[in-house]
């Protein structure tokens, strides 16, 4: 927020005309999707990095997963 707006606590008006003007972007550009404008092509160095960032979420949860089963394994009595 503070590099939007260039000042660290900007004034309500300020932020609500922001607000505003935000929510007149998204709406126009929801109206002319839906009047059949084709959608904005990414550069494809983004699209890149955006399957990267999933990739290596997705590897970070799945290790995270498995150090939370195997701590509960550790943990659990034995029944031998």
């Amino acid at each position: 927020m503070n590099t939007r707006f260039g000042i660290p606590h900007p004034p309500v008006t300020l932020f609500l005309d922001w607000l505003q003007k935000l929510q007149f972007e998204i709406q126009c550009r929801q109206i002319q999707l839906e009047a059949g404008r084709p959608v904005k092509q990414r550069l494809p160095v983004y699209t890149t990095l955006e399957a990267a960032i999933a990739s290596d979420t997705l590897r970070y949860n799945l290790d995270i997963g498995r150090t939370f089963a195997y701590s509960l394994v550790t943990l659990l009595p034995c029944d031998a």
